[in-house]
């Protein structure tokens, strides 16, 4: 057992109740704190009584107490920077102040064609990956999940990367998308003689400024 004192953390207040004529003394102590899960589920809290009259202490028990909690509804966040093809890039779904620390976050990809969904996971083309964000005290948690791919032309121009976020406080999932994807980049083209004409030759195509025009030389 620990002593519980008036500080930060808890208040205590010892209140004498109005005496009647003759009659006995009374008064109310209270102890007044705000409950945390981490630091209070299951403990008890013992107000010890001494009084001359007692050979020992009166001591009574809240028992183990339980702390409860209402859901906490995550908030949903997406961010898509530039998307240049040969340059990797990071899209990012910021999930924060959710409660319990039961949040399931799963990506997905909707081709401009098809317009089905398809599952994004961790392999030779993406990498995933999952931050929990550092919770401070009784706060809410919160996590960052990012995919990282580098764009192409021919698999992303068009395309949707949906953040999909389960938790229990949630009836349905809330979904974040992208919206269609635009790549850019530059082209490179080259020209060389041949037989007295020039032939113009399209080296790399590293641009959306004409797409999905179509390109005049």
């Amino acid at each position: 057992m620990y002593p519980v004192i008036s500080d930060g953390m808890y208040r205590i207040l010892n209140i004498p109740l109005e005496r009647q004529n003759d009659q006995p003394y009374g008064c109310i102590s209270g102890v007044t704190f705000s409950p945390s899960l981490e630091r209070d589920q299951g403990v008890e809290y013992i107000c010890s009584v001494e009084h001359p009259s007692l050979e020992q202490p009166i001591e009574k028990s809240t028992g183990a107490l339980q702390v409860t909690d209402f859901p906490s509804r995550p908030q949903v966040e997406m961010s898509v920077p530039p998307l240049r093809i040969g340059e990797e890039a990071t899209i990012l779904c910021a999930v924060t102040k959710y409660f319990p620390d039961a949040v399931n976050v799963t990506w997905f990809r909707k081709d401009e064609q098809s317009r089905e969904m398809y599952p994004v996971t961790s392999d030779g083309m993406y990498r995933i990956l999952n931050i929990p964000l550092e919770r401070q005290n009784d706060q809410p948690y919160g996590c960052i999940s990012c995919v990282t791919f580098s764009p192409s032309l021919e698999r992303d121009q068009g395309v949707e990367y949906i953040c999909r976020v389960e938790h229990p406080s949630l009836e349905q999932p809330i979904m974040r998308s992208t919206g269609a994807l635009q790549v850019t980049g530059e082209y490179h083209i080259h020209c060389n003689k041949r037989r007295g004409k020039e032939i113009y030759f399209i080296n790399h195509l590293f641009t959306t400024q004409t797409y999905p025009g179509s390109i005049w030389l």
